[in-house]
């Protein structure tokens, strides 16, 4: 998630905070909406008292009293955020060739940066909450429904108040299953699990997930990073590691998709992200907070893309340094999975499975070379590598 110093949309950053905030402390939400003109200092008592009966976070509050819109929440968030203390990051940058587990460990977002939760709301609450609907249209929209019985969903779209696009969006926040609407994300369209999971692509990569699961991710003796390989290029490796990421990540799966390909890489263009810091960054001493990237709405999916393609991408890969850095972050993240260059054309991918331990070859119908998978799969197996599976890519 990058992390820099501009105001987000909606929200400016309020002068008199300062005073309010220490360097030990991050600005409170209602500060922070107050600043920014988007709440009255008696809209925060109000929201403080709800937020208090029900439980709820302060935002999620602000929202059910109708005061905000979801928008206004998450661009608050995302000041506090940025103006989260940064005492610690000259001694990480101190320590220029470590990749141990602490400093690796302050390149990951915390899993509390989530933004407000709407799994479990009512229908009506999360349709407010995303602005598609106004309080009175929830009104109508019950009223309806008392007078003619209904599922209120099927109500809003009858009465032109939602399309079924927004329909199916605020189903997904409610049963927490996010994926993407066409039109309404960067991310390209080759991730057909974030655009269409409930089609034949979707419930076959599901099925691998599944198979995955069982034999490496959650296996006494698998592990929780897994290489994406193959022999050649084009044969699918980045389409297969961003979708797998994905899949995961929607089960609930604290996910990192790693972009190790440091001489082709793809997955920055796939999420449309900033490459400026990345893995390539981290092997060379000078990560910062920019390289690991939060993936909206998916609030379990991170990725580390490639970064600045340096001259020495094997010399990179097979210092220490990369196999430490996989290994801590093991212990931040419930899946990992690792996109890697073709295995025939440089011995990356070999090293890069060598530190994930496991690998999972992918195959293109009419296009991989028999000769060259046999060669690969026996680098693989020299290198002490298991081969958890293989898929075949029909595209």
């Amino acid at each position: 998630m990058t992390n820099h110093r501009s105001e987000p949309t909606g929200v400016r950053a309020g002068r008199s905070r300062k005073k309010r905030a220490t360097a030990s402390q991050r600005p409170r939400i209602g500060e922070i909406l107050v600043d920014a003109g988007k709440l009255a200092a008696e809209q925060v008592d109000r929201a403080l008292d709800h937020q208090a009966a029900r439980g709820l976070r302060f935002g999620e509050a602000a929202i059910e009293l109708g005061m905000l819109a979801f928008e206004d929440v998450e661009s608050a968030l995302a000041w506090q955020r940025a103006s989260a203390p940064r005492e610690a990051e000259p001694a990480a940058r101190s320590r220029s060739r470590s990749t141990g587990r602490s400093s690796v460990k302050a390149l990951v977002p915390s899993a509390g940066s989530r933004a407000v939760t709407l799994a479990g709301r009512r229908l009506g609450e999360i349709l407010v909450a995303l602005g598609k609907l106004q309080p009175m249209d929830v009104t109508r929209i019950l009223g309806v429904q008392t007078e003619g019985g209904g599922l209120f969903g099927a109500i809003a779209v009858r009465l032109s108040l939602v399309s079924e696009a927004d329909l199916q969006g605020a189903l997904a926040r409610q049963f927490d299953y996010p994926y993407l609407v066409d039109g309404s994300s960067p991310v390209s369209r080759e991730v057909v699990a974030a655009y269409a999971p409930f089609g034949a692509e979707g419930e076959a990569l599901r099925g691998l997930r599944s198979e995955l699961l069982t034999r490496w991710f959650e296996h006494a003796q698998g592990g929780r990073a897994l290489a994406v390989v193959s022999p050649d290029r084009g044969e699918g490796r980045s389409y297969l590691a961003a979708n797998l990421a994905i899949t995961l990540s929607q089960l609930g799966k604290r996910t990192l998709l790693v972009d190790a390909d440091l001489r082709n890489p793809r997955q920055h263009a796939i999420f449309a992200l900033d490459n400026t810091s990345g893995l390539s960054a981290v092997l060379s001493g000078r990560g910062d907070s920019r390289a690991v990237q939060q993936i909206s709405p998916f609030d379990d999916l991170y990725i580390l893309p490639a970064g600045i393609l340096p001259p020495n991408p094997q010399e990179l890969l097979a210092r220490a340094e990369f196999r430490a850095a996989i290994g801590a972050l093991e212990r931040e993240f419930g899946a990992i999975v690792v996109d890697t260059p073709a295995g025939t054309l440089s011995a990356d991918a070999r090293t890069i499975s060598g530190s994930t331990r496991g690998a999972l070859m992918v195959v293109r119908q009419d296009r991989s070379r028999a000769q060259a998978l046999a060669s690969f799969s026996r680098s693989l197996e020299a290198a002490d590598v298991s081969v958890v599976g293989a898929v075949m890519n029909r595209a």
